[in-house]
């Protein structure tokens, strides 16, 4: 819209509410060329406007743009709610916060974007890398919410799953200390080990407390024999979320 009195455009947030949905409908190829065209032209003064051009052109298939959060940081509400799905819960997941499908129950996310109801063959990704998140934070309370939306995760998984550690992780840190047992003596142990190198604050930590608490004199001996294994439960303990 005009603005009286100056000699620029000004974007009418509440039009563009109105308008977006219907050209995204109606205009797929148009609004991608819009959006693409607005993408390049944003990028060598704002990153932000351009990032979000990006985010609208990835309904085409155009592929995701690597971003951080401070790139994100000023992406209010409204424009995450007309983001595409997976590109507003990308942008949520990097800067910390809780992805629109764990923040909402399908009654409360309405018809437009419901949660399935019915437990699929696989936990989406997504949703595991929220639990993931929210137990680095060390909130096990988000992260029982999490656990229990729509029955997502198995209580059971099969250890071939990709959300088995996830669940390992939840159940010890949940106090479900029996159940994490268990399913820690089914998980190979090749997974443990490359967890624990690539994720010392949850899993190496996590992994090392399950150790301790099945063979603890047998975990002292091994540390004290392996300078390597001691360095890496160090840094497990340093970096976790539940330090004592």
């Amino acid at each position: 819209m005009a603005v009286d009195g100056q000699d620029w455009l000004k974007h009418r947030g509440d039009l563009r509410r109105e308008i977006l949905p219907m050209l995204y409908v109606e205009k797929p190829e148009l609004a991608a060329r819009i959006d693409r065209a607005a993408a390049n032209w944003f990028a060598g003064f704002d990153r932000e406007t351009a990032l979000y051009h990006a985010f609208q052109a990835t309904r085409a298939g155009d592929p995701m743009p690597e971003f951080t959060a401070a790139d994100v940081a000023g992406l209010s509400e409204d424009e995450l709610d007309e983001l595409p799905l997976p590109a507003t819960n990308a942008i949520l997941q990097e800067r910390g916060e809780r992805s629109r499908r764990a923040r909402y129950t399908s009654s409360e996310q309405g018809a437009s974007e419901p949660v399935p109801t019915s437990k699929p063959e696989e936990v989406e990704p997504e949703l595991i890398r929220e639990l993931e998140l929210t137990l680095r934070r060390g909130d096990v309370f988000e992260a029982d919410h999490i656990f229990t939306l729509n029955n997502a995760f198995p209580r059971n998984p099969s250890p071939s799953r990709p959300e088995a550690a996830a669940t390992l992780a939840y159940f010890w840190l949940s106090g479900q200390w029996a159940r994490a047992m268990s399913l820690w003596r089914k998980l190979p142990k090749s997974l443990l080990e490359r967890l624990s190198r690539e994720d010392p604050g949850l899993y190496g930590l996590v992994l090392l407390e399950i150790e301790a608490e099945a063979d603890f004199d047998g975990l002292v001996a091994r540390l004290r024999g392996d300078e390597k294994l001691a360095a890496t439960a160090w840094q497990a303990r340093s970096e976790g979320s539940r330090i004592a």
